[in-house]
């Protein structure tokens, strides 16, 4: 069973950190500090944390980058000057900065806590509370949860409402449209004036996107070849365009992407080519009854 891993930060480590930083600023800069900086142990306390707080970011991440070459980026003109007493203060703010975002970059690794997969709720609820499966939906499967605005503010014909869940790589958007659950059809808008329902409902728009990433083109060739395809050659079709799609990205294993995700989701499992190609008919054929317009009321064309 997948699972991810994250390195997590001890609150009593990240507590320990910010109290060796604050004392030895407090210290350093109390009635004595020649005898501190004479025996060395000012030196010894800023060291130990320092190099607390610097461990406090996760591995490989950004965080610890920043912070270490913050750090060091400080010491050593410090050390070059001999202000010694300056050190404290700017250590400890420049320390402070940067572990405020410890913890957010999760990197798989063999050290940490092992986050078990959401089992419950939503796929959507999944996605936004599993961080894989959010990554995975994103790359290679180009439907990115964290929805921001579209590129310009836009409305249904019909008044129903719409409700962002999601982008894609070229600032398009996934909507539901109209009022209830995750049961509504999925229209998706590209940045180029060009919408459709691509699922009626949210489970089908994902086994859609997730199986057949290139289903535009699919249809797009088959309708070229002018003559209803066997199963065999639908799958043929798709394999082809996977292959295509995983060589022009960089996508090292598509299938065990898919299949990871699937499984992160809670989804059944996919139907066959021919019939996610069906589905995606099924729903385009709703498309006249969620026309799309933008701020002027012009209509968005066909995907």
């Amino acid at each position: 069973m997948p699972a991810e891993v994250h390195t997590v930060p001890s609150p009593v480590r990240s507590a320990s950190a910010f109290a060796g930083l604050l004392l030895a600023a407090v210290t350093g800069l109390g009635p004595q500090p020649l005898v501190l900086l004479t025996t060395g142990s000012f030196v010894t306390v800023y060291a130990v944390g320092a190099a607390a707080a610097i461990r406090l970011p996760p591995r490989r991440g950004k965080g610890r980058t920043a912070a270490s070459a913050a750090i060091v980026g400080v010491v050593f003109p410090l050390v070059m000057s001999g202000r010694y007493l300056l050190w404290p203060p700017v250590v400890t703010g420049a320390a402070l900065l940067y572990v405020r975002g410890a913890g957010r970059e999760p990197v798989p690794g063999p050290v940490g806590r092992v986050r078990p997969m959401n089992r419950t709720g939503s796929p959507l609820d999944r996605l936004r509370d599993d961080p894989r499966a959010a990554e995975l939906a994103t790359y290679p499967f180009d439907f990115d949860p964290r929805f921001s605005e579209h590129v310009e503010p836009v409305r249904l014909a019909s008044g129903a409402a719409l409700e962002g869940i999601g982008k894609d790589a070229g600032g398009g958007s996934y909507f539901l449209c109209g009022d209830g659950g995750e049961e509504r059809p999925v229209l998706h808008a590209d940045s180029e004036g060009s919408a459709g329902i691509v699922g009626t409902g949210l489970i089908a728009a994902l086994q859609l996107l997730i199986g057949a990433p290139c289903w535009g083109e699919a249809l797009g060739e088959l309708e070229r070849r002018g003559r209803e395809p066997d199963d065999r050659e639908t799958e043929a079709l798709l394999a082809s365009l996977d292959a295509e799609y995983s060589e022009d990205c960089g996508i090292e294993d598509l299938a065990g992407n898919r299949a990871e995700l699937i499984e992160r989701l809670g989804l059944a499992p996919l139907p066959s080519g021919a019939r996610l190609l069906d589905m995606a008919r099924e729903a385009m054929a709703l498309s006249p009854s969620y026309v799309l317009l933008n701020e002027e009321g012009t209509a968005y064309g066909p995907l």
